[in-house]
């Protein structure tokens, strides 16, 4: 897979799904005149098994989330992160905006917190409830990269082995998501989460689908 410029573009939100990718006019980042933004190239996955698509990314701030509903059509976004100010930011962006707003219990602060019984127990619940969602509705979710990059990562590569994607394949979807920052795909996180997680979290949905 060809990684595509990590660069950002402009695009008139007049017309949403107009790239203006050599845009040469003087003009702000934000003018509201003419309704021209810059917005991050972001890369999505299809979710194998689902009709939904799934990306991380750090980009846009909280305030750029409506750019990027109207480009990528996001409708929901995923956090992890537990702050005062910014759980209150992000519930009424989320709502202005009409972005669904899924919440992640992971409180750790390190990852051999995983290993703990009742931490790994509610990770594996949050991670099923998450892919039973993706697996019954459409969503296109963001996982919002300020709660953390270890922890979006093995957010997403559990999705990933719960739909049915190996473990190297799902290595090579996040490093493409990732526009091919291989130091970033976090080979000791991916480790630990295979030891401690993935058969387990397997395991519980292939007993959940049988009952079915």
């Amino acid at each position: 897979m060809k990684n595509p410029s990590n660069k950002k573009f402009y695009v008139d939100l007049n017309h949403p799904r107009i790239l203006l990718r050599n845009y040469e006019g003087q003009i702000e980042e934000e003018d509201q005149s003419l309704k021209i933004t810059h917005c991050p190239i972001i890369i999505f996955h299809p979710l194998r098994n689902t009709d939904s698509k799934i990306t991380l990314n750090n980009e846009p701030c909280l305030k750029k989330l409506y750019s990027l509903k109207e480009v990528y059509g996001i409708d929901s976004i995923l956090t992890c992160l537990k702050h005062k100010n910014y759980d209150n930011d992000i519930k009424n962006i989320t709502n202005e905006f009409k972005i669904n707003l899924i919440e992640f219990n992971l409180n750790i602060s390190k990852l051999g917190d995983l290993t703990k019984s009742t931490i790994k127990e509610k990770f594996i619940d949050n991670v099923l409830e998450i892919y039973d969602k993706l697996s019954n509705e459409k969503f296109t979710l963001l996982i919002h990269k300020a709660s953390g990059d270890m922890k979006i990562t093995i957010i997403l590569y559990s999705l990933l082995r719960l739909s049915g994607e190996k473990k190297e394949e799902s290595i090579e979807i996040i490093r493409y998501i990732k526009n091919g920052n291989k130091k970033s795909i976090g080979d000791f996180n991916i480790e630990c989460i295979e030891k401690n997680i993935i058969g387990l979290l397997l395991e519980r949905f292939k007993n959940y689908i049988s009952k079915y």
